[in-house]
């Protein structure tokens, strides 16, 4: 792609690539000017649904007019191809500055909302929602300025929707409550995720943490974030109290758009002494209408009109070296800002960095020193093999005991490997109860742990020793001939083996189960509750061939479409319903069938535990007929 010319644009380098497409930086051959190209991905051009996507973020920003905003250019197909052009933004991105510096002095963190706020209000006003606010979509330039850019999700507001409500666009740690729960995005979903960027620039930090996705959706729908002062970062309370109101869970509580969140905003920083002034906007004066000339000769007429042109021209010759030469500077300070390094050294403490020309800031002191971090902890030492096998032997050699595995449990979390092989290689001398199950996830067992112990059972009980043969005698007397009897019949042969394992006709013959494989979370609350509900009466295998009959289960919206991830249902949906199936291994015949729901509202991780429960009740139940 280096060196092509797409349109009039011949493309440099590659600059960065995104979920939709990549971007390269490229030269406007015609007017000499560097842009930015973004090219939709050749695998996903054909899906006429990203294609409407793309196309409406051209519209998006052909409807932007803003110095804080990324302009666009053009928006135009080749050879099969997509490709948009928009401003060039020289320097580095707020993230990339976070990264360096961990967290802002809030006087500079204040600076920096107050452009992006103007960008946003733009945008709120032209109908326009980001959707995905975050520090590597705002672009800091060398010379102070800052550009809100990467409008890919945008969504014209009071239009149809291109994708269905439900579907979560955007990134997590800035996603507000209400789009995580799948319902419509609008201004107020903008302003959380500014209040999630001030957060980070004022903390260093997100305002919430999680290993997983699933973990992060429901700290954004359930838990309020720490306050500045919690984390002992010291703000004035007007600029505290306006950041933890754009981050309320319920939208009403919020600010309802961009402009009055920055009116406020702007009052709250004015009460701390902070001093700001934004230039009034330059208006054109209209020229006040002149009465048209009149000449009392043609020929004067003539010769004026001449000379109008004739300085038309002179003028238009002037207007294009001054374009020229401006497009030509703008170049090399383009490329000079490119070779420089990104970001800057942080301030001296008695320095302030420039925020923007519409923040006028006063001499601050010192920036707080960041608190000392404390040292790492260290893991505790694993215990030894050893050690976890003299656990394991107290019960003696055989197969291992209930106390002697419960026991073993309790040196620490990484021993459960040693102690599934221990398993694995002696057995088990007891059948699992649900009490037993309980007591073991009470100490920390893994739900595969638990699953080699269900199905590693072994009889205990000693074989029948045999007697002893008898002593040899020093002498033998042959006994008395018996008297003549009555031959005994030759024992009838041994019936042939089956040639396929065993059907079963009814439920209750089912004696091995297999669960067919839907979601691991789902799976696991399955199996305890089918071994809680019954017990000893049927065993829960892992592979299909040691089953008579195999269970599965198809989880559906309530619309009706079916889906392959009951995860993703039990997180974001309200409203589903679960079919559950037995039928046998051999011939597939169908031995058993119920249909469960689940209606109560924001269910999240308790959804896949109730329609578990109630699919394990249901079979219990129809187990006894």
């Amino acid at each position: 792609m280096i060196g092509r010319v797409v349109g009039t644009y011949q493309i440099v380098e590659k600059i960065g690539e995104g979920g939709m497409g990549t971007v390269y930086r490229a030269v406007d051959q015609l007017v000499e000017r560097q842009v930015a190209i973004k090219v939709l991905r050749p695998d996903i051009a054909r899906n006429a649904e990203l294609f409407e996507r793309f196309r409406t973020e051209a519209v998006a920003l052909a409807r932007l007019n803003h110095p804080s905003i990324a302009t666009l250019y053009s928006f135009f197909p080749q050879e099969g191809e997509l490709f948009m052009a928009m401003e060039f933004v020289p320097g580095s991105t707020l993230e990339r500055l976070l990264q360096h510096t961990g967290r802002l002095p809030w006087q500079q963190a204040v600076g920096y909302l107050l452009w992006i706020l103007e960008a946003v209000r733009h945008a709120h006003q032209m109908g326009i929602l980001h959707r995905d606010l975050k520090p590597a979509n705002i672009m800091l330039t060398p010379d102070g300025r800052v550009k809100v850019t990467d409008f890919g999700i945008a969504r014209i507001l009071n239009t149809g929707g291109q994708t269905r409500e439900a579907r979560v666009v955007g990134t997590l740690e800035y996603l507000a409550p209400e789009r995580a729960l799948g319902q419509p995005a609008d201004a107020r979903s903008d302003i959380y995720s500014l209040g999630v960027v001030f957060y980070e620039m004022l903390t260093g930090r997100l305002p919430f943490q999680a290993d997983t996705d699933f973990a992060m959706l429901r700290a954004q729908v359930e838990e309020a974030p720490p306050a500045p002062h919690q984390l002992g970062i010291q703000l004035p309370a007007s600029i505290e109290a306006t950041l933890m109101r754009a981050l309320a869970k319920d939208p009403n509580h919020r600010f309802p758009d961009a402009a009055t969140f920055a009116a406020e905003f702007q009052e709250a920083v004015r009460t701390t002494g902070f001093p700001i002034t934004f230039p009034k906007q330059t208006q054109v004066a209209k020229p006040a209408s002149q009465p048209k000339p009149t000449f009392q000769h043609k020929e004067l007429a003539i010769f004026a009109a001449s000379i109008g042109a004739l300085i038309l021209l002179a003028v238009s010759v002037w207007g294009v070296k001054l374009y020229l030469d401006k497009s030509r500077q703008e170049k090399a300070a383009a490329a000079e800002a490119a070779s420089q390094p990104w970001p800057p050294p942080p301030p001296k403490e008695s320095q302030v960095a420039p925020i923007a020309p519409e923040v006028i800031l006063p001499p601050q002191p010192a920036a707080e020193p960041m608190p000392a971090e404390p040292p790492p902890v260290q893991p505790p030492t694993p215990p030894a093999r050893a050690t976890i096998l003299a656990v394991l032997n107290e019960g003696g050699p055989g197969p291992l005991t209930f106390p002697s595995i419960r026991r073993s449990l309790t040196l620490g979390p990484t021993v459960q490997g040693t102690i599934s092989n221990a398993i694995l290689e002696r057995g088990v001398n007891f059948r699992m109860s649900p009490q037993q199950a309980a007591d073991l996830r009470a100490v920390g067992a893994l739900p595969a742990l638990l699953q080699v112990i269900a199905n590693s059972f072994r009889d205990p009980s000693p074989a029948r020793p045999q007697a002893p043969p008898p002593e040899p005698v020093a002498s033998f007397t042959p006994p008395p001939a018996p008297l003549p009897t009555k031959p005994e019949p030759a024992p009838e042969p041994a019936p042939p083996p089956a040639s396929k394992p065993r059907v079963p006709f009814r439920l209750s013959e089912v004696k091995h189960l297999y669960l067919k494989p839907l979601d691991e979370a789902f799976d696991d609350a399955l199996r305890r509750e089918i071994s809680d509900e019954l017990g000893g009466r049927v065993e829960i295998v892992n592979s299909a061939g040691r089953a008579e009959a195999v269970l599965d289960v198809d989880i559906e919206e309530e619309g009706g479409g079916k889906v392959a991830a009951a995860g993703r249902i039990f997180g974001l949906k309200n409203k589903v319903r679960a079919k559950a199936r037995v039928r046998t291994r051999v011939d597939n015949k169908v031995l058993w069938v119920t249909e469960v729901g689940d209606r109560q509202p924001l269910g999240l991780g308790d959804t896949a535990k109730r329609i578990a429960g109630r699919i394990a009740k249901q079979l219990r139940s129809d187990w006894k007929q």
